[in-house]
């Protein structure tokens, strides 16, 4: 055991003696040192970004549930990249600077403002956006990018971008900006207010709505996606998308039906998108009856619980007015009102109601001055289904002649037809904050719809 123990320590000795001899201006045991390995895969990396002729596209979005984004980059010898997207209609399109950089790993840095940094800006980085890149793998056909400062902790995963070589015809966006509009939910829908997204010669089904818009605070492109599950309720999923020239894809494969469906194309007989992934035929059209009903139940003041609604169509609510109908937003204009409030499981001395009611408070005008009239309702729910108000009494009991009562009835026929309203859930982005909300729908004519913010 002794002698064993000897031979180990006389190894290790000359172990230390041969590495101690060992400089930097020596040849290393496995080859070159590290800075010399660097600049090596540096020079290699950058000749295949200038190698591109027409550059490179990748499809970005700074986390799991917003925005994607067609981004070209044209990159040259001299530390230059050239940037358009479709992001902002190309309102930041320009050429930045680049530099590949050594940190625990190779890294891609966009230097100087540009799209990325645009991105990165929003919400003060509130979308988790990036211009600094880990470099995964490089070939001459593919650049795999993940991103340096972003290590999922919400569980969304690290932001990746692939970057393709990209043709001439990838750096014009007209006929992205063309196809667009056609992916607005009331594109061509004539009063149908609902998409559903099926496979044909099969059951499965779900809803699917587009989300479009920027602001200071949200970069929206993205598809709400609901389906029932297995508990009896809905599984609600906001899924990336990217616009193309003929349609529109998801970032990551969706999976319907057990199949990876990613490409959608535009049939404009049919005004449908359509995709033939998977070997199935996935379709995504509008329908008069939502595929999915949904109502949150308790959350509006059921069980005793206290909600107030506000609808104010103003600039400080902008996705209020753009979610609410133009034939609801015509009707609401005619009434005079200025906004109004729907405040739930409150009886008229303004406690909690023994059952569920409602106050529906409208700001009318009275001379030069606006005022406030509540009207009381009682509150009837189709559980899962829809919820109605009806008016206590009638409402001259509630608003006199003099504050144009007979304005204010346009609007309250609408809020308290007997067939009532359909509700989904949804978010209002805000120059403050992102409130929660509903969208109520129509059921007599799901053309007329209005979105309130949850207070």
């Amino acid at each position: 055991m002794k002698n064993n123990r000897n031979i180990l320590f006389g190894l290790l000795a000359l172990l230390f003696v041969s590495v101690s001899c060992i400089n930097n201006n020596e040849e290393y045991l496995f080859g070159d040192n590290p800075n010399v390995r660097f600049e090596k895969l540096k020079g290699n990396y950058v000749k295949t970004l200038i190698g591109a002729e027409n550059g490179w596209i990748g499809y970005y979005a700074p986390n799991d549930k917003v925005g994607g984004f067609a981004i070209l980059m044209k990159f040259d010898k001299e530390g230059n990249v050239q940037m358009a997207s479709d992001y902002n209609k190309g309102a930041n399109d320009n050429t930045t600077t680049y530099r590949i950089d050594k940190k625990l790993k190779i890294q891609l840095v966009f230097e100087s403002h540009g799209i990325l940094h645009q991105i990165y800006e929003t919400a003060q980085n509130g979308v988790e956006g990036e211009y600094v890149f880990n470099i995964l793998n490089v070939t001459d056909d593919a650049v795999e990018l993940e991103s340096a400062t972003d290590f999922g902790y919400d569980g969304s995963g690290v932001t990746k971008l692939t970057l393709k070589k990209a043709t001439a015809d990838d750096w014009n966006f007209e006929e992205i900006y063309k196809t667009t509009p056609k992916l607005a939910d009331t594109y061509k829908a004539n009063g149908r207010y609902w998409r559903t997204m099926y496979v044909e010669g099969t059951t499965i089904k779900a809803s699917f709505s587009y989300i479009e818009g920027y602001n200071s605070k949200a970069i929206n492109r993205y598809s709400i996606i609901k389906k029932l599950n297995q508990k009896g309720g809905v599984t609600v999923e906001n899924v990336p998308i990217a616009i193309t020239k003929k349609g529109f894809k998801f970032l990551k494969p969706y999976m319907i039906n057990g199949k990876e469906v990613t490409n959608f194309e535009y049939d404009e007989e049919k005004n449908y998108f359509v995709s033939k992934d998977g070997g199935q035929t996935t379709i995504v059209e509008h329908t008069e009856e939502n595929p999915v009903v949904y109502y949150p139940a308790v959350a509006m003041g059921e069980d005793g619980k206290y909600s107030s609604q506000l609808y104010f169509h103003s600039r400080w609510f902008p996705s209020v007015k753009a979610s609410s109908s133009f034939l609801f937003k015509l009707q609401y204009k005619k009434s005079k009102v200025d906004r109004f409030y729907i405040d739930f499981n409150t009886d008229a001395d303004g406690q909690l109601a023994q059952k569920e009611e409602a106050i529906i408070n409208l700001k009318l005008p009275a001379g030069r001055k606006k005022v406030y009239r509540s009207v009381f309702c009682t509150v009837e729910r189709v559980k899962d289904k829809t919820i109605r108000f009806k008016i206590k009494g009638e409402l001259k009991d509630y608003i006199p002649v003099s504050f144009r009562r007979v304005f204010a009835k346009k609007l309250m026929d609408i809020l308290t037809n007997p067939k009532g309203f359909y509700v989904e859930e949804t978010e209002h982005p805000t120059p403050f904050k992102t409130y929660k909300g509903y969208i109520y729908i129509s059921v007599a004519n799901p053309a007329i719809r209005f979105s309130t913010i949850r207070l």
